[in-house]
């Protein structure tokens, strides 16, 4: 293009000088702010080149500090950045890369100084697992162990009726966590029921039931209701457990089949404590009851009454019937069949005190009862029979063979307990000898060991054809009668 003269030329020139001067301020801002975003990325590699080193020292060890300083990086002033603006991004992708290869100046500890990473990176050298965090210890199941005696078996190989069983509940919040039923036989402890078979397809209906008081004769007692019904595949079993009723049963069909009916007892002692030792039992068993005369017929339904009669007192948690009585006569019940037999009495340390029912079955379903600690009177319209209260000759453990199971502290459970000729063999092969001391009218027996120590607490289940027991030690004990 040709000019008119000088004047329009030098404006010309001074047009494009003022273009150029502003597409240079552009640039000089857009520089600028790749510049601050390097330097953001700075940081956050100097960050990251710390955490590697931190690493790094912990997976080689300590080391000594250098004396040496750490180098400082290398920064170039922004000033020269402005006057190299015309060289354009490359001095960004420079700067940028000067900062990555210099250590970071905010770095000044000694290696081995720890920061533990977000992210574990593994740094030369074989990898260090970590060390494995001990889980948290689970604390055991308090249980309540309901004793029992067999009323009639079938499917269950040498289990026999008039064995003794437990009914062992490991209780939880917020209900029971697990349930076996256990009786002996001659060749060791066999479990009927256990609670951790599988049920896997079909219809399951359960339900289970805590009851807890305070009684005046017992202290602390609890007793449950279960049930676990239905049909399904797997190898599981049913069972309906209503100490209510003084009854439990555990059935199957197909492989594995089995029917066990057992009378249970209605409630056991527990402290609440999770190895469930009680500091009184649960139940008074009074002894032979000697029949010394009747009046009238008695009904057919009796039979012919057996001399193994027994009294037998259970705690109750309401008032005023704090107490709950059963007379057998070995398998027959002749008061405090079903839901009944339920009484008012005192207890002095323990023992069961005087007891009057004047109503008989036609009002209350059971007979009249009368006990003052010598007689026992049962009296219907047509008959009355009165009995001498003595010592029970199954109120010992020094006679007879038991075989048993041993609970640990921590909840497992072993076998191999057996007592035979006053002697108490534990699974470790510890043997405990001394004098046993009976005190069924209060329900009870303890161990008192050749040192003079108590070396075995316990209660006597229903038939004494189970001893539910405790170590002082906190170990719980099962032994099941095996042999007279």
């Amino acid at each position: 293009m040709a000019f008119r003269d000088e004047n329009e030329a030098l404006r010309a020139r001074a047009d494009a000088a003022e273009q150029r001067a502003a597409r240079a301020e552009d640039e000089r801002e857009e520089l600028e702010a790749q510049l601050q975003a390097a330097r953001s990325n700075d940081a956050a590699d100097a960050a990251r080149i710390a955490e590697l080193e931190a690493q790094l020292a912990r997976l080689e060890g300590a080391r000594r500090p250098s004396a040496k300083a750490a180098p400082k990086v290398s920064r170039v002033p922004l000033v020269l950045a402005l006057a190299g603006i015309v060289m354009g991004a490359g001095v960004v992708g420079f700067l940028s890369l000067r900062s990555h290869s210099s250590p970071p100046a905010s770095v000044s500890e000694p290696l081995g100084t720890p920061h533990p990473p977000a992210n574990p990176v593994q740094v030369g050298g074989p990898a260090v697992p970590p060390e494995p965090v001990p889980p948290e210890p689970v604390p055991p199941l308090e249980r309540v162990r309901l004793a029992g005696v067999v009323r009639s078996v079938d499917g269950v190989e040498g289990l026999e009726a008039g064995a003794g069983c437990v009914v062992d509940h490991g209780l939880s919040e917020p209900g029971i966590a697990s349930l076996q039923v256990r009786c002996g036989t001659p060749t060791g402890v066999v479990t009927v029921f256990d609670g951790s078979e599988a049920t896997e397809a079909g219809i399951v209906q359960s339900s289970d039931q805590t009851m807890e008081g305070t009684p005046p004769l017992t202290g602390v007692v609890r007793s449950m209701e279960v049930g676990l019904t239905g049909q399904w595949s797997g190898p599981q079993a049913q069972i309906q457990v209503q100490p209510g009723l003084h009854s439990a049963r555990v059935w199957r069909a197909g492989i594995g089949a089995r029917d066990v009916l057992l009378h249970l007892e209605s409630f056991a002692g527990s402290t609440g404590e999770p190895t469930g030792a009680s500091a009184m039992p649960a139940s008074v068993a009074l002894g032979t009851v000697a029949r010394l005369a009747r009046r009238g017929p008695v009904p057919a339904a009796l039979g012919e009454l057996e001399d193994d009669c027994v009294l037998r007192s259970e705690p109750a948690l309401g008032e005023p019937l704090n107490v709950r009585l059963l007379v057998t006569c070995g398998p027959r019940i002749l008061y405090g069949a079903g839901n009944s037999g339920w009484n008012r009495t005192s207890a002095v340390g323990g023992v069961l005190g005087p007891v009057e029912d004047v109503d008989m079955s036609p009002t209350d379903t059971d007979p009249a009862l009368s006990y003052d600690g010598e007689t026992l009177t049962l009296a219907e319209p047509e008959w009355r029979l009165v009995f001498d209260v003595e010592p029970h000759p199954a109120c010992t453990l020094a006679e007879g063979t038991w075989v048993g199971t041993l609970r640990e502290r921590d909840g497992s459970l072993t076998g191999g307990v057996r007592l035979e000729g006053g002697v108490l063999t534990l699974p470790d092969g510890t043997e405990v000898s001394g004098e046993p001391t009976m005190r069924c009218h209060e329900g009870a027996s303890f161990w008192l060991g050749d040192e003079g120590h108590r070396a075995l607490d316990g209660r006597f289940g229903p038939g004494f054809a189970t001893f539910v027991g405790w170590l002082p030690t906190g170990e719980l004990v099962d032994l099941y009668r095996v042999a007279p």
